[in-house]
């Protein structure tokens, strides 16, 4: 390590860091104190001529977890990147085949970790490491097993250095902070688990991967008894006298390493997950932590002992906070939480913030938002208060107070979808319609299967003339709802959006040449979507009306007559309409403008090879390399296709509706023809 001068600010960084994980929540002082006391170490070792690669590496790694420790997980992620950058270490993930089960037959893929390194630990002898618990499982091997004639990157055991292991775990936290916890972030994990495990460098870093692999095992039920067994385990080996001090310390700084009452903390809940609710309370009892001994009263309908507990606690300090909102959690009194707000002389955010939701549940939403103002006042970093204060401004109508809530709620976790989409809300309501739809993407990114956000993401993006991106969310609308679309959906996310994105990609294609090609781009996205939706519902008038004026307005005037002609086989196929004065009215009004789009569109002239072939790509035949000689019109006998048209309806009303306003109307359009 360079001079010890230099190194003041790193040891009162790493000090930070312990201080706040002996806090009960996350603080914003101890936060932004770490971040300065490694940021000032950081720019030491930038001063320096030479740093050894370890000494860079491990800053980073440490820097990672301070961010991590205060929940930034993303500053965090690019540290872990350049702890590896530092120390020349690269690593990915590749597929190999192997087995998982005893009896299994064939192989099947599995995710392994290539690594690549210029620290390799050779020639250090094998540490002193905790043991690794036997499965002895009757169908699950110990290891997956890859096959013998896979790539020797899936199979070669590589001795890694402690800092190189140390950075394939943070990996590991990594992926569990930014993901949800479920099978996938699961099978992410176990490859860097997997070959930390081959070679056991040093006591700390070892005991993080069998911890990780512990966690990861507790949710099947073939592998959560061990799960349990092993946190034992390393429980136990914690007051062991090997190994000394100096190897259990060396990278307790690059881990994100529980302490031993945090492990045994950890060991009581595993406890309680799997039923076994009076052996974790026993682990409670003996660590003193009241919290946990509460839930674990609660759990086993002891609610008179959790009470007792409190008000044991209560007698010996009455003036405790702490206690004071226990007691309040357990009797839901609001006046418990006051008086624990009291005596703390306004310091005690807890008490706060359960009085605010309180106060919530109750509908009292003013109350609830100046009590978490207060909480918030003091410590900042809870998310799930800003969103709740947010929702509560918002149910008696202040924007301004739920924008900032929201705003605030996701600068602290941004992949909070919920808290994106009443942003977009709130910023909708006060009129910026811009700031809603960046707060609209952001959502789509957390939730990209809401049918709703994708919704008001479309509309969101039409009233900002974002054609793209309107058809965009219209294709996912589609693809969401694909099995219940009705001509009622199509007409909302449809026709009443499509005329705008039409006009507006014929108003681009006569620009300049690049607004010109994205116009084309446009123009191929709708009309790829809405043929796939008139083949959907091949029996709504309105849909084939819109996909003529899209031919119409593109100047192709033989594909919009086709339309309309399937317009009009649908009008006059339909039952009752010769007997219902609804049906025959709206039969009426489409069969005058269909003879109006005969008599404008029939006389274009179009290339032969465009109308003879109405499926073709429409920029394949633009006519421009077609001789005029070969232009034909569109429908040479439109006249006469205009008036049987008129003599047809005329026909189907005269028995029911002969001398009705309609069919004066449509007697007038017929002789006017």
């Amino acid at each position: 390590m360079p001079d010890l001068e230099g190194t003041s600010s790193w040891w009162a960084g790493r000090v930070t860091v312990v201080q706040q994980r002996l806090q009960d929540h996350v603080t914003g002082t101890l936060a932004e104190q770490a971040n300065a006391f490694f940021q000032q170490t950081l720019a030491t070792l930038q001063a320096l001529e030479a740093v050894p690669p370890s000494i860079s590496a491990r800053l980073h790694l440490e820097i990672g977890m301070q961010h991590h420790v205060h929940g930034r997980e993303r500053v965090a992620k690019s540290s872990y990147e350049k702890a590896a950058e530092a120390h020349e270490f690269s690593f990915h993930l590749m597929g190999a085949q192997g087995r998982r089960t005893k009896h299994q037959i064939f192989s099947v893929n599995h995710l392994v970790v290539d690594v690549e390194s210029k620290a390799a630990a050779a020639g250090q002898t094998e540490a002193v490491t905790p043991a690794r618990l036997e499965l002895n499982d009757e169908i699950l091997l110990e290891q997956i097993t890859i096959d013998a004639d896979q790539p020797a990157a899936a199979t070669e055991v590589k001795k890694l250095h402690p800092i190189d292991q140390c950075i394939l775990l943070a990996v590991c936290q990594d992926i569990t902070d930014s993901n949800p916890e479920d099978a996938l972030s699961s099978e992410q994990q176990k490859p860097f688990v997997r070959r930390v495990q081959e070679s056991p460098q040093n006591w700390s870093v070892h005991t993080q991967a069998l911890l990780i692999q512990a966690r990861l095992e507790s949710h099947k039920s073939r592998t959560v008894e061990r799960a349990a067994l092993q946190v034992q385990a390393l429980v136990d080996q914690m007051v062991l006298d090997e190994p000394a001090a100096p190897e259990r310390l060396e990278y307790i700084f690059c881990l994100a390493a529980p302490t031993r009452w945090e492990l045994s903390r950890e060991l009581g809940q595993r406890f309680v997950s799997i039923g076994a609710v009076r052996s974790g309370l026993e682990i409670f009892e003996r660590l003193a932590m009241f919290e946990d001994m509460i839930s674990c009263h609660q759990m086993l309908g002891e609610t008179d002992q959790a009470k007792k507990l409190v008000q044991d606690l209560l007698a010996k300090s009455p003036t405790n906070p702490k206690y004071m909102c226990l007691m309040g959690d357990l009797e839901q009194d609001p006046s418990w939480w006051q008086q624990s707000w009291d005596a703390s002389k306004g310091s005690f955010s807890r008490a706060m913030r359960a009085l605010g939701s309180y106060h919530f549940r109750e509908a009292r939403f003013e109350e609830a938002v100046r009590c978490y103002k207060e909480a918030m006042r003091i410590n900042p970093l809870f998310s799930n208060s800003w969103f709740i204060m947010g929702c509560a401004a918002l149910r008696y109508d202040d924007w301004d107070e739920a924008a900032n809530a929201f705003m605030r709620c996701v600068q602290i976790d941004a992949d909070n979808g919920e808290a994106w989409t009443n942003l977009a809300s709130t910023r909708l309501r006060q009129g910026r319609k811009r700031d809603a739809w960046h707060a609209l993407r952001e959502a789509l990114r957390q939730q990209y299967d809401s049918f709703k956000i994708w919704e008001n993401y479309l509309y969101v993006s039409v009233d900002l003339k974002e054609w793209q991106e309107a058809l965009r969310a219209m294709q996912r609308i589609f693809e969401l709802r694909w099995d219940k679309v009705t001509v009622d959906t199509a007409k909302k996310h449809v026709i009443d959006v499509e005329p705008s994105c039409v006009d507006s990609s014929v108003d681009a294609a006569t620009m300049h040449a690049q607004k010109k090609q994205k116009a084309l781009k446009l123009v191929q996205t709708m009309q790829a979507l809405m043929a796939k939706i008139v083949n959907k519902i091949p029996t709504a008038p309105p849909l084939w009306i819109v996909l003529a004026n899209f031919h119409e307005a593109l100047g192709h005037a033989g594909r919009a007559l086709e339309c309309w002609r399937k317009v009009w086989r649908i009008l006059i196929n339909q039952p009752a309409v010769d007997s219902d004065d609804a049906v025959f009215t709206n039969a009426v009004r489409l069969g005058i403008a269909y003879c109006k789009a005969l008599q404008r569109l029939g006389p274009v002239k179009e290339p032969a090879r465009m109308a003879a072939n109405q499926d073709e790509d429409p920029e394949a035949t633009d006519g421009e390399t077609t001789p005029e000689a070969a232009w034909t019109p569109v429908c040479a006998d439109w006249m006469t296709q205009r008036k049987m048209a008129f003599r047809k309806l005329l026909a189907l009303g005269r028995q029911n509706f002969d001398g009705s306003e309609i069919y004066t109307e449509l007697e007038e359009a017929a002789s006017a023809s």
